[in-house]
């Protein structure tokens, strides 16, 4: 799971986090990775910067047999973008994929 993303801020008072409006923002679970490369390359062609966040693994489904690490259905592609176009972001996402999107949606 992503925890929270903060910046250190080493100067003048010392060793302090804060957040700022450039941090990284998640903003969906999405569970199908063509969602997520469609989505993303829409939000590029927008001028956002989407970082895919995937916790299938490096090599995803690898078809072993057995038990297998990879579960369908939890949300298994996060998308994050700027903190200060996460709002833009997310409705182009919801334009897109609808309900889909709203299901998956990070509360911010």
């Amino acid at each position: 799971m992503i925890g929270e993303f903060v910046k250190e801020d080493n100067h003048d008072t010392g060793s302090e986090s804060h957040h700022t409006e450039d941090e990284w923002q998640p903003i969906v679970r999405l569970t199908a990775p063509q969602y997520a490369e469609m989505v993303k390359e829409a939000l590029e062609h927008e001028g956002i910067t989407v970082l895919v966040y995937s916790s299938t693994g490096h090599f995803g489904q690898t078809g072993q047999f057995g038990i297998s690490s990879y579960r369908p259905g939890t949300g298994v592609y996060t998308l994050l973008v700027p903190h200060s176009k996460a709002d833009e972001a997310d409705g182009i996402g919801e334009s897109m994929l609808g309900e889909i999107w709203s299901a998956g949606r990070i509360e911010r």
